[in-house]
């Protein structure tokens, strides 16, 4: 069954610099009305038959090591390794103008006992012959951006992210002007209008991938802010989810990179021979 998205209201376009309002709903994975509340576990649809069963291998953890309400998503090597395409999570599409006046931060926390990870910002424009609207699924959209990806630990670069058995919390920072120079980086930055947190377990060995408090954060800019049904949280007792405090900083920053050309329909190999 497709998944189905709560409908959402927007206001207008609203400054947010220095703000520490998290874009991401249900980011901490809380939600009572489903931990999965506002991402996207099943691909079902023509052109997602890699990921028929990805809903399967995902799950929501009560406590994992200390921390609360986690996301767990399962892989072994015909999962993980080629031709399999990993396991994946897709957050709600988020509204967004003028991106390359714009800085974001994507934040989290991760642990694994085998997976590797991928855990990036991808920018989304409307897919031809869809009237836009307010409250797109993601199959309505075609991607044409990606960010950097988040890191863990020590880890400043590869193609995956190596979260170890303990909770560690990595950051990116993006979009990054002196990457984005080029006319061609400039032209896909100005088609993005939705950005998208993709989390996927892909790489490594058999286990699981850990990850909690999702957080999307405007440093400068101005973002079409929706606002959401509050949203009851398990953590606060059955009380509505405030607004989430400002991160703690991390040590590592990373910046991002562009997609030169739409992706594929199907998904495409990437440069380390891993199929997302």
């Amino acid at each position: 069954m497709m998944q189905r998205f709560i409908s959402i209201v927007l206001l207008g376009w609203v400054a947010t610099a220095g703000a520490a309002t998290n874009l991401v709903v249900n980011g901490s994975f809380d939600s009572t009305n489903s931990p999965f509340e506002a991402w996207k576990t099943v691909y079902d649809l023509p052109g997602e038959s890699w990921y028929f069963g990805n809903h399967s291998h995902i799950k929501a953890k009560d406590v994992v090591e200390g921390r609360k309400h986690v996301a767990s998503m399962w892989g072994n090597y015909e999962l993980l390794q080629v031709p399999g395409q990993g396991v994946k999570i897709d957050s709600r599409p988020i509204p967004v103008k003028n991106v390359p006046g714009c800085q974001f931060r994507l934040s989290c926390y991760a642990r694994s006992t085998g997976p590797f990870c991928r855990i990036l910002i991808e920018g989304y424009k409307w897919r031809p012959g869809i009237k836009p609207h307010d409250d797109p699924p993601l199959h309505e959209l075609r991607p044409c951006y990606k960010f950097s990806q988040v890191y863990f630990g020590g880890q400043e670069a590869g193609t995956m992210a190596q979260p170890t058995k303990s909770w560690q919390r990595g950051e990116t920072v993006f979009p990054n002007a002196a990457l984005t120079k080029s006319d061609t980086s400039k032209e896909n930055l100005n088609l993005i209008r939705f950005l998208v947190v993709h989390i996927i377990a892909i790489g490594g060995s058999e286990g699981e991938l850990f990850v909690d408090d999702v957080r999307l954060e405007q440093l400068k800019g101005e973002v079409y802010k929706p606002v959401y049904p509050k949203a009851v949280s398990r953590a606060s007792g059955g009380q509505p989810l405030e607004p989430e405090p400002e991160a703690k900083p991390a040590t590592k920053v990373e910046i991002g990179k562009p997609i030169e050309e739409d992706v594929p329909a199907l998904p495409a190999a990437d440069a380390a021979g891993m199929i997302e």
